[in-house]
């Protein structure tokens, strides 16, 4: 044995209180991380890493938002929820601005906090994952890490080796202190250095007394507690990597942490399937496309609203003067139409898109002779639909004609009529299909599936404005054989695309709508 100069003896003495330190920190980080999401858990909430920064100032990236579970019927405006939106890989986590019931459930329209305009589609409220009850600000950067294979490892297993590699020290400083009980030595605990080779005068000492004996025992039975807790830590050291590498393969969640994204849906709803109607025009991808199956639910936040199905989800809202759930002619369709009484019935979506360079306008209508005509479906540019603004509609004459055509400020309406006499007599209404379209150089009208008529499109470019969409109002002074502003009569189905549609898919709906 060879003794320990003073200076050697206290560096030996630092690096064991640093060792020392270090363990204790990483424990003490580890059990707060796992016992903090562990109590998070049991409380029936789930933990999310924020990602983006749609929801400035509430909560950022890197924050870390607290969720839990709640009935869809508790679910109201102002909230902020979790959701999974259409077609969306990603959680989003955004605030619920409005509340829609269709005859397909509930559907939220939510918008993130930093965002100017609201989310581009409509979402189920089954969807919903939870509902914010609390943030933790910047606690998402370090849970981020502790979800990798990496942290994972570097949190749980650190401590874990720390403290193994101490026991292993100890216990080779144990041996040295059995070695020299052996002997009858006594050296100071931790300051003796186990030499390479053995001593020979060892073989000559005396027996050790009865003091130096159980100074023996106790130095045994401490060494071989060491020894166990170092094996002890070894293996769970090595069980967390393991669990690691094995999480990565099957999927497991060590954690309930997530990852909440921005919101980049550009999905809409489905509600294709159903009808042969239905499957038909989903096929065309409608940008808007409203269906006309509300039904009254005695909730004036609900009441007025009108889905738009199409990959827009712009939903409009209608007047009181508009009837739920009138006769349809359509195969398959369970929701009814909708009946405007020429007063003050109308439906008027909210900006929704530029007029494209090539659209079409789309909608089955049902008039009484009686009506003075109206508008079916138009776009326009100005707020009050009492104005000039309107740039393209699909409407009835008072004769009954039926009318598509644009005005683009390039010498006034360019329309398409068909023949008089689409009104009809009695009490039976007679329903008709009509499609407009322009494809930037043709504009065409289409009833019942037949072409009626075509005419040279103005040479203009797409119109970058935005445009409000609709239904059953306009003001359309100044075009040919102008309607009344209010369309009397029944709507159903009403359609608005971003391409022309051809003769061929203008036969197809008309066949789908009477299950052909």
């Amino acid at each position: 044995m060879r003794a320990l100069s003073p200076s050697a003896r206290t560096l030996r003495r630092a690096l064991t209180w640093l060792r020392r330190g270090l363990t204790t920190v990483a424990v003490v980080v580890a059990a707060a991380t796992v016992l903090g999401l562990g109590l998070v858990q049991h409380s029936g909430r789930q933990l999310l890493i924020v990602t983006s920064g749609s929801m400035v100032p509430t909560f950022g990236p890197g924050d870390v938002v607290l969720v839990e579970k709640l009935r869809q019927e508790q679910l109201h405006p102002g909230m902020i929820v979790t959701f999974q939106a259409p077609g969306a890989q990603e959680l989003t986590t955004h605030r619920i601005v409005a509340m829609h019931r269709m005859p397909q459930g509930v559907f939220i329209q939510t918008k993130g906090d930093a965002n100017p305009t609201a989310d581009p589609n409509l979402s189920p409220a089954t969807s919903v994952f939870g509902v914010l009850t609390g943030t933790v600000p910047w606690v998402g950067r370090w849970l981020a890490f502790y979800e990798s294979d990496r942290g994972r490892l570097l949190i749980l297993g650190g401590p874990l080796a720390l403290i193994a590699l101490s026991q292993l020290l100890n216990l080779v400083r144990g041996a040295g202190r059995l070695r020299a009980a052996h002997r009858g030595t006594d050296a100071p605990e931790g300051d003796v250095e186990v030499s390479g080779t053995a001593d020979p005068a060892a073989r000559d000492t005396p027996a050790p007394s009865r003091g130096e004996r159980r100074a023996l025992e106790r130095a045994t039975a401490l060494t071989r507690r060491r020894l166990l807790v170092a094996a002890l830590a070894t293996t769970v050291a090595a069980c967390s990597g393991l669990g690691v590498l094995i999480g990565r393969h099957t999927n497991a969640v060590f954690t309930a942490a997530a990852s909440v994204g921005d919101n980049t849906v550009t999905a809409a709803p489905s509600f294709c399937r159903g009808s042969a109607y239905a499957r038909a025009v989903c096929a065309d991808d409608p940008l808007s496309w409203f269906r006309m199956d509300e039904q009254p639910v005695g909730d004036p936040a609900l009441e007025y609203a009108v889905g738009d199905s199409g990959s827009l989800g712009r939903d409009a809202l209608r007047t009181s003067g508009v009837a739920l759930r009138t006769a349809t002619p359509l195969a398959g369709d369970d929701g009814g139409a909708f009946t405007f009484d020429g007063i003050t019935g109308a439906a008027v979506s909210a900006r929704s898109t530029a007029l494209p360079q090539a659209y079409s306008l789309e909608a089955w209508f049902a008039a009484p002779s009686s009506s003075d005509g109206g508008p079916l479906v138009s776009l326009a540019h100005v707020e009050s639909w009492s104005n000039a603004g309107i740039d393209t509609a699909l409407y009835l004459t008072k004769n009954g004609k039926v009318c598509f055509g644009a005005d683009l400020g390039q010498g006034g309406p360019n329309v398409v009529q068909s023949g008089p006499g689409y009104g009809y007599t009695g009490t039976t209404p007679v329903w008709h299909h009509a499609l407009g379209t322009s494809d930037g150089t043709t504009i065409a009208l289409y009833v019942d599936g037949a072409l009626v008529g075509t005419r040279k499109a103005d040479k203009t470019q797409a119109q970058l404005t935005e445009r409000l969409l609709g239904l059953g109002v306009s003001h359309l002074a100044g075009w040919p054989d102008p309607p009344a502003d209010l369309f009397k009569g029944s709507m159903d189905e009403a359609a608005f695309y971003g391409r022309a549609l051809s003769e061929t898919d203008a036969a197809a709906h008309y066949r789908a709508g009477h299950g052909a």
